[in-house]
């Protein structure tokens, strides 16, 4: 009779320590989500620009993106108990000259952020020595509002521009 006692009240532990790690898995899993943005608009704030070379001005820089490879997503935000991570992809401009034709290719490059919290709103956040976070705002749960500003060669104006730009990130998963 003990043994059975003890063997029942084995098993019933047994049941109540996987119920507990469920549950906790079922947290860690809900809290290391990782949502996908791609962008849904981008375009200058002010003037259009020809950063291309196909001497075509515009403002919505999605056609002047030519030769771009898309990346898997455009913003990443994953998040666990100690921080949000927040990955982006921005376009980069390469220019390739050899005197006489001039190439333009745009590659992904990828920016990471980690902060203790969530967050709704960041400004004023610089990435690199050409690309500074003026806003980056939460609208929804599936939408993010960046103001970037971004340099860049302008074949309009022959010269290196540093402008605004307003993207919409949609979310994707």
């Amino acid at each position: 009779m003990k043994k059975t006692l003890f063997i029942l009240t084995f098993i019933a532990l047994g049941v109540v320590i996987n119920q507990s790690c469920k549950k906790n898995s079922n947290y860690n899993e809900i809290k290391n989500k990782q949502l996908l943005y791609h962008i849904q608009s981008f375009s200058t704030v002010d003037g259009a620009i020809d950063i291309n070379n196909d001497g075509i001005t515009n403002t919505d820089i999605l056609y002047e993106l030519t030769n771009y490879s898309k990346p898997n997503y455009d913003l990443r935000i994953i998040s666990n108990k100690e921080k949000t991570y927040y990955d982006m992809a921005l376009p980069s401009q390469y220019i390739d000259s050899n005197g006489h034709t001039t190439l333009v290719d745009f590659e992904s490059h990828k920016y990471s952020m980690s902060f203790k919290n969530e967050i709704n709103l960041l400004e004023n956040y610089k990435l690199d020595s050409v690309n500074k976070i003026i806003r980056l705002k939460k609208i929804s749960q599936n939408k993010y509002n960046l103001i970037l500003r971004k340099k860049l060669f302008d074949f309009n104006s022959s010269q290196i521009v540093e402008k605004d730009f307003l993207i919409d990130y949609i979310i994707n998963n």
